[in-house]
């Protein structure tokens, strides 16, 4: 058992907790309760803890020395409120203990999910996003000791606090720890929507809400691969508790609490930047129509909400435009001069997708039913459809349904593909896992069959979301119990978009062990290079390098880059009919333009390995003259 990852990830997160409440006693924030309280802390103290790192990175000084003195001074500083804060969730387990017996087939499926999420998290990182991004940039960061540049990765460009996040948790493990600490965020958000309905929906409705919503087969998914959308979850839905807050006592403490939030999920996950406008709008509404607040002035409140917002997300739009000259190179806006990143053009010419009612309406039913495995479900359609539309909910449910559909329904506007990407949507998903617990406890209260009913919502989670949880989690049992190595887990699980994994293991062992630490590979075939599980440099070629037609340019650039091996997807490409090079299966800007085996046959470069998928060439220099 991972017992180490268990206890480096649980110490980070109550220390987090235990600081966030010391700032928010230091400010006189008062709560409705003590879950209340601890959940604005551990949101605020992990706000403290990315911000750290990210600083540290910035300025060079990011290493496992650092953050793990950070992390001891933490906790001494926050000695007091770590202790209030164990003996707390001591008596939380003992009244949770002492009262299993109610709801104890839905309590059991939920305890299910949770268990076998927790195996499934417990295992090498092999998700090819975590690998291409996640993972590999904290891994460049570490390594290099600061914020370097990663001019090949597109996604390199995005403000990366997730990816901070993730640099605080490898700094004090490996990617099993990491992975745990994504498993953690996405209890915690279940946690966040069972305190949330409880304290401002209904108490009866909290573990419905909490069940539902955190067996929904997206949620399964990340809890176990490594991704940093339940990071962003968790600020988001915090963000929006603030605003619910905020209306509620007209505190506009609560307001700027609710921007530094969602500003916070901004930085983890730029597409949470279209919960700003239904924020807003939600904010003005109540406070100059239902509350009619005296001495209300929205424009002030939301120029402060402008302001931290801006205070926290153009850092990473500065270092942009230092790096790049463009503050958002991964977007092509006809109104900045600078062109965006090169690989922004290849990727979204092959992969835009349109917009029709009718695309909307086959988009609607894709996204709760579209797979199995990655979307939310037939329980949440089934519920949360009725209990949407239902009256009698209360303020706090209004305003969260009014945020997180409004923010779908922007989101799906702008994005240019993937638009109904469950991922994305996790907000919307809570906000409508509340609605449909709602649903649910109508349709209970209707038949007066309490007990039969929660014991068939049990069992529709196990069959439709839970059973995944099992399957996932228990293909991971040989690893998390000793029986299978790291290696051999690697070698069944580790594939490269749909690359023959035998074949994609073989080749990245060779390159780590002749390649080198200090050579520097290139890779030809697709947009990105899954680089964390690689000893040497590795990055993608880029279109402006594979278009080339000169063979001599292209060793010259080759040379400038430093490059030592080409490695030759060829699992992607097939061979021109119509000249030299080869085409890209994936986009055209991939396309190889030079003639590659005239070089190799000049002998510029020599093939060192080569199977069905993969060639790898080494670069003789010199030869080009």
């Amino acid at each position: 058992m991972p017992l180490i990852h268990i206890a480096v990830v649980s110490f980070i997160f109550l220390v987090a907790a235990a600081v966030g409440a010391k700032i928010f006693d230091a400010v006189k924030i008062s709560f409705d309760g003590e879950a209340e309280k601890w959940l604005f802390s551990v949101a605020a103290g992990l706000f403290v803890f990315v911000h750290f790192t990210a600083l540290t990175a910035a300025a060079g000084l990011i290493n496992r020395a650092v953050i793990a003195a950070f992390l001891a001074a933490s906790a001494i500083a926050a000695r007091r409120e770590l202790s209030g804060l164990l003996r707390k969730l001591s008596d939380f387990a003992m009244r949770a203990a002492a009262g299993w017996r109610a709801d104890a087939a839905l309590k059991a499926v939920l305890l299910t999910a949770v268990v076998f999420n927790f195996f499934f998290a417990c295992a090498p990182v092999t998700d090819s996003d975590a690998l291409t991004y996640h993972f590999s940039f904290p891994k460049i960061f570490l390594a290099a000791g600061r914020l370097t540049d990663i001019p090949d990765n597109l996604l390199s460009y995005f403000p990366l606090n997730g990816q901070m996040m993730y640099t605080l948790f490898l700094s004090m493990g490996n990617d099993i720890t990491a992975k745990l600490a994504g498993y953690s965020f996405g209890l915690l958000a279940a946690v966040m929507v069972y305190f949330f309905t409880a304290r401002r929906v209904n108490a009866e409705m909290a573990l419905p809400a909490a069940a539902i919503f955190y067996t929904m087969p997206v949620m399964v998914n990340a809890a176990g691969v490594g991704q940093i959308d339940t990071m962003y979850l968790c600020f988001s839905f915090m963000g929006l508790w603030a605003l619910v807050k905020s209306i509620d006592t007209g505190e506009r403490k609560w307001f700027w609490l609710c921007a530094v939030l969602t500003a916070t999920s901004v930085t983890i996950k730029i597409n949470n930047v279209m919960a700003v406008p239904p924020i807003a709008a939600a904010y003005i509404f109540y406070g100059l129509v239902e509350r009619k607040k005296k001495n209300f002035a929205p424009a002030v409140d939301l120029g402060v909400f402008v302001l931290i917002f801006a205070g926290l997300i153009c850092p990473w739009l500065i270092r942009n435009i230092r790096l790049t000259g463009h503050p958002f190179p991964f977007m092509n806006l006809p109104f900045i001069k600078a062109p965006p990143h090169e690989m922004y053009l290849a990727h979204m010419v092959s992969h835009t997708d349109g917009m029709t009612l009718a695309r909307f309406a086959r988009d609607i039913w894709y996204f709760f039913l579209g797979s199995p495995v990655i979307h939310p479900g037939p329980v949440l359609l089934i519920f949360a459809v009725p209990g949407f539309f239902m009256r009698g909910k209360g303020r706090a449910m209004n305003v969260m349904n009014f945020a997180a559909v409004s923010t779908f329904l922007l989101l799906y506007a702008a994005l240019p593909m993937l638009k109904v990407e469950s991922r994305y949507h996790l907000v919307t998903l809570a906000a409508l896992s509340i609605s449909a617990a709602y649903g649910f406890c109508a349709f209970e209260k209707y038949f007066s069959a309490v007990k039969l009913s929660r014991t068939i919502l049990a069992a529709m989670l196990a069959l439709s979301s839970v059973s995944l949880s099992v399957y996932f989690g228990g293909k991971r049992l040989p690893f998390v119990t000793g029986f299978q190595s790291r290696e051999k887990y690697l070698d069944g699980n580790y594939g490269y978009h749909g690359v023959v994994r035998p074949e994609y293991r073989s080749a990245m062992k060779f390159i780590n062990e002749n390649v080198g630490r200090n050579g520097k590979a290139v890779f030809l075939g697709y947009y990105f290079v899954d680089a964390y599980y690689y000893k040497p440099r590795v990055e993608a070629a880029m279109p402006s390098f594979l278009g080339l037609t000169s063979m001599a340019d292209a060793m010259r650039m080759l040379d400038k880059k430093g490059a030592t091996h080409i490695v030759l997807i060829k699992y992607f490409y097939r061979e021109n009919p119509d000249g030299a090079g080869y085409l890209n299966s994936w986009s055209g800007a991939l396309d190889i333009k030079w003639d590659i085996d005239k070089a190799r046959a000049a002998g510029f470069l020599r093939t060192v390995y080569s199977t069905k998928s993969f060639e790898v060439l080494q670069i003789a220099y010199g030869k080009e003259g």
